[in-house]
């Protein structure tokens, strides 16, 4: 039987030493050590480096590769098999999701570079604020959106402003999801969480340069600013508002010397 040291054997069963190294501390793999303390491995652990690789890509950890390759009969495999199986239809859900996403974002070129609009009813979301007129003070829970955060860029983040220049102006910045996903990737949902109920929206595909401007706490002009290029189409079709609008960003780009922004700015309308 030939021996084979580990540099050699790693390469030809398509991982790096290290990974030999692992499962052996492991008790995985076994080489036989040599009096100098090299190690040596025969082409019979081929088939258990594959097993290794298949369990680390199924999400199990060591100390459960280490369970399943040791120290399990074929009931209890299944039993562990099928406790991933929550783990990887919520991976499915995610990776849906970003394809949803890249399509999205192809489907919108055109809109953002005709700074289109159009009215439609929206299905449910979730909204968690961060700040409140650019203050983190009392607001958020960390817990949550780091939570949150971790199903970025379904999670997005996003403005709710109020548009409606006889009220105060209030900006409260935070992350929004989707309600079904939420509801089917089981986030944290509870207060502060708040539920938006679906609606009817106009909405405006809006591309624009921002001032880098970290000074200004004017937050009657931020929200005029915010609302410049949407508020020309309510003023001129004479949409009647009836709450709060939501700014969902698509993305930051620096084009041409200049900070963009592309979001999707949704005023709710009767």
């Amino acid at each position: 039987m030939k021996w084979y040291p580990i540099g050699e054997f790693a390469a030809k069963t398509g991982v790096t030493p290290d990974f030999v190294k692992y499962h052996e501390k492991n008790g995985t793999l076994q080489p036989k050590i040599t009096e100098n303390g090299y190690r040596y491995y025969t082409a019979v652990r081929v088939s258990n480096v594959s097993e290794c690789l298949k369990l680390k890509n199924m999400g199990f950890s060591g100390r459960e590769i280490r369970e399943l390759t040791s120290g399990t009969d074929y009931a209890q495999t299944i039993e562990l098999f099928n406790s991933r199986r929550t783990d990887i239809e919520r991976r499915i859900r995610y990776l849906q999701g970003l394809l949803e996403y890249t399509d999205e974002m192809n489907d919108t070129c055109d809109a953002y570079s005709n700074t289109a609009w159009h009215i439609r009813q929206f299905e449910d979301f979730y909204f968690l604020m961060q700040t409140r007129n650019f203050l983190f003070d009392g607001i958020g829970d960390q817990r949550i959106l780091k939570e949150w955060q971790e199903w970025q860029p379904i999670v997005r983040a996003t403005a709710r402003v109020d548009g409606r220049k006889e009220l105060p102006a209030v900006i409260d910045w935070g992350v929004s999801v989707p309600g079904d996903f939420a509801r089917k990737q089981g986030l944290t949902l509870k207060d502060p969480v708040e539920h938006i109920p679906a609606g009817r929206y106009l909405e405006y595909f809006d591309r624009r340069a921002i001032p880098y401007d970290q000074n200004n706490d004017d937050h009657e002009e931020v929200r005029d600013t915010m609302f410049a290029n949407v508020g020309k189409i309510l003023e001129k079709h004479n949409f009647k508002v009836t709450g709060p609008s939501f700014f969902i960003v698509q993305t930051k780009l620096f084009e041409d010397g200049q900070r963009y922004t592309y979001q999707k700015i949704r005023v709710p309308i009767e």
